[in-house]
C-alpha cells in the first residue's frame, strides 16, 4: 500500500492504521496528479464520532489556531484539516481543507474522508476551491510574460517579480495566480503553477454533492492562453495599431490598449491555435484523474442541493 509522504509523522509511523483506514490514505493516483489543489467546505457540525476514533487511532490532538484563524482548534494529518470552535458568530461551526493533490487521493476518497467526518455529507457546503495545472518544464517568468485571460480589472507582478503574477482581488469571487513551483517546494525540476481560486458566497455555496456533478461541464480557466507572441497574426494585429509589445508581457500589452483594439486582439489570441489554451490543458487533466475506478459513478447518483 502507498502511502504519500505528506501525512503527517504520526500516520506514516503507523502502518496497521492506514492499513485500518485504507480507503482514505491509500495513495491512489499520482502526487500532483488532482487539478484540485485545495477545497474549503464548511459544515454545521457536530463532528462524528468516527472522526474521533479515528485521531485516537492514531494519537492526534487538536492544535491551538494561530490569532488570525476564524477557528480556535484544529485537528490536522497532513492534507486533511478540520477547523472547530468559531471565534465569530457569523460562520459555520466546523471547516474542513483538503488538499488531494498532495495525498494522492480520487474524489470518491474525498467523499469518503466527508462521510467520516461529517456522517451526514448532504449537509457539506463548499466554501472554496483552488484549481490548478501544473506546467512541468516551464519557466514562471516565460509564463507570466505569455498569460492571459480575460474577465479580471487589476492585475499584480510586482510583489514577487518574475515569480508570481495575481489577477483579480484575494478577496473577491475569483482569483488567477502564477507562480513559481520549484522555489515555493524547493523541487530539483523545473514546475510553474497556474491556480483559478475561486470562493463561493453564502447563499450560492453547493453542495459536495452538487459540485462534483458540475466538475465536468465547467472549466475554470476558460479564457485563459499562454500567448505566442512572435505569431505572425498577434504581430500584424499590433502593429495595425501601431502598437508593440510592452515589457516583453502580453497582459501589459492588452491593457495598455483601447477597448476596440483589445476585443480585437484577443479574438486573434483565441483563434490562433500557436497559443496554449489552458482549458484544454486543464481538462485533459481533470479527466485523467476522474478516470481513476470509474469513481464518479458513486458521486453522480446522490443528490445535493444549494444553500
Amino acid at each position: 500500500m502507498k502511502v504519500s509522504s505528506y501525512w503527517n509523522k504520526k500516520v506514516q509511523q503507523h502502518p496497521h492504521g492506514y492499513m485500518k483506514y485504507r480507503k482514505l490514505f491509500e495513495q491512489r493516483t499520482e502526487l500532483w496528479e488532482s487539478p484540485i489543489d485545495g477545497i474549503m467546505l464548511f459544515f454545521e457540525g457536530p463532528v462524528a464520532s468516527d472522526f474521533y476514533a479515528l485521531l485516537s487511532e492514531f494519537g492526534i490532538h487538536h492544535k491551538y489556531c494561530r490569532n488570525k484563524s476564524m477557528y480556535d482548534q484544529v485537528f490536522s494529518l497532513g492534507p486533511v484539516r478540520v477547523f472547530q470552535r468559531p471565534r465569530f458568530t457569523n460562520i459555520p461551526q466546523v471547516m474542513i481543507k483538503l488538499n488531494p493533490s498532495n495525498a494522492g487521493l480520487t474524489l470518491e476518497q474525498i467523499s469518503h474522508w466527508l462521510d467520516l467526518i461529517c456522517g451526514n455529507i448532504q449537509n457539506v457546503l463548499v466554501y472554496r476551491v483552488d484549481f490548478k495545472i501544473d506546467m512541468l518544464g516551464l519557466e514562471t517568468s516565460e509564463c507570466i510574460n505569455s498569460f492571459w485571460c480575460s474577465g479580471f480589472r487589476k492585475f499584480d507582478d510586482s510583489r514577487y517579480s518574475g515569480e508570481t503574477l495575481y489577477m483579480g482581488s484575494r478577496r473577491g469571487k475569483r482569483q488567477r495566480v502564477v507562480y513559481n513551483k520549484t522555489k515555493e517546494s524547493k523541487l530539483p525540476f523545473v514546475l510553474t503553477r497556474i491556480e483559478t481560486r475561486e470562493r463561493f458566497k453564502k447563499g450560492r455555496r453547493l453542495t459536495f454533492n452538487d459540485f462534483c456533478s458540475t466538475l465536468i461541464t465547467y472549466n475554470p480557466f476558460e479564457g485563459a492562453y499562454l500567448v505566442n507572441v512572435n505569431s505572425p497574426d498577434f504581430q500584424f494585429c499590433l502593429k495595425k495599431f501601431g502598437k508593440s509589445i510592452i515589457e516583453n508581457s502580453v497582459i501589459k500589452t492588452l491593457k495598455s490598449l483601447s477597448p476596440y483594439q483589445r476585443t480585437a486582439l484577443v479574438k486573434v489570441i483565441e483563434s490562433d491555435y500557436r497559443n496554449n489554451n489552458i482549458a484544454l490543458v486543464y481538462q485533459d487533466q481533470l479527466n485523467k484523474w476522474l478516470n481513476h475506478e470509474n469513481q464518479m459513478r458513486s458521486i453522480s447518483s446522490r443528490k445535493g442541493g444549494c444553500a
